[in-house]
């Protein structure tokens, strides 16, 4: 399978999942949307590895990149979602600021909490 196509099952799976939509020719090109997906409050930059690992990189280069693409697109969360190789609908993990996790974390205890 090509890095372009477990890419792309990867940022269709996550999309899904969160309800956001796939970016057309992100990172194709100069004129490629932001990010691989994006919803109303969210810029959403995937990763993957072509061979399953039990480790993975997170770049400080990737996260300064979507933040500041994040800030164009006027949107309220940056979110980076890494997995480990394997399917591209396993093993996926968020990387975000903690500011920005803290904010969803009180809305979800105020909707549990009544």
């Amino acid at each position: 399978m090509s890095t372009v196509k477990k890419s792309g099952q990867q940022e269709e799976y996550v999309a899904s999942v969160l309800g956001a939509k796939k970016t057309p020719r992100s990172g194709a090109t100069l004129f490629g949307g932001k990010g691989d997906a994006q919803d109303e409050l969210s810029l959403i930059e995937c990763k993957t590895y072509m061979d399953k690992r039990d480790s993975f990189t997170v770049k400080r280069e990737w996260l300064t990149k979507l933040a500041e693409e994040r800030f164009q697109e006027r949107k309220e969360f940056s979110i980076l979602v890494q997995n480990f190789g394997g399917k591209p609908s396993e093993d996926n993990y968020v990387v975000m600021k903690l500011e920005d996790f803290a904010k969803m974390y009180e809305v979800y205890k105020e909707v549990v909490d009544g």
